[in-house]
């Protein structure tokens, strides 16, 4: 994927590709099953974000993890690859971080996050992850 910048009226291609083994490396297991997960099922983080952002425009100050994922699995007819479960629990606290990676929910309290193995992920990591050079 090309990635196109701007700076003092010259243009550069920078060809960005990050790939699983990447961001997999060094990582618990958990965290590869979900970029696993994540990068086959996009979807479920298009969900996540659009009922994030459809309860912080109805007023809502501070929300979980488990609620936003409940929505996805319960509220759509969305297929997913994980063989077991539409959308593993071990999945939320990476949600949430990728979330909280996010410009607008960055600095905010809208979740509270816990120590967990999704500490494995750093906040670059996240925005990677949810970018679309992966």
């Amino acid at each position: 994927m090309t990635f196109r910048k701007f700076t003092n009226h010259r243009q550069y291609d920078v060809h960005l590709k990050f790939d699983r083994k990447t961001l997999k490396f060094g990582k618990c297991p958990n965290t590869c099953e979900f970029i696993d997960f994540h990068l086959d099922n996009p979807r479920v983080w298009d969900l996540y974000l659009q009922f994030a952002t459809d309860m912080v425009h109805h007023g809502h100050k501070k929300l979980s993890s488990e609620m936003l994922i409940n929505r996805v699995r319960w509220e759509t007819m969305l297929d997913t690859t994980d063989k077991q479960f539409k959308i593993n629990n071990n999945h939320k606290p990476y949600y949430a971080r990728l979330l909280l990676s996010l410009p607008k929910f960055k600095n905010t309290k809208f979740l509270e996050v816990r120590q967990s193995c999704a500490d494995d992920l750093s906040y670059s990591e996240c925005e990677i992850l949810i970018s679309p050079y992966v």
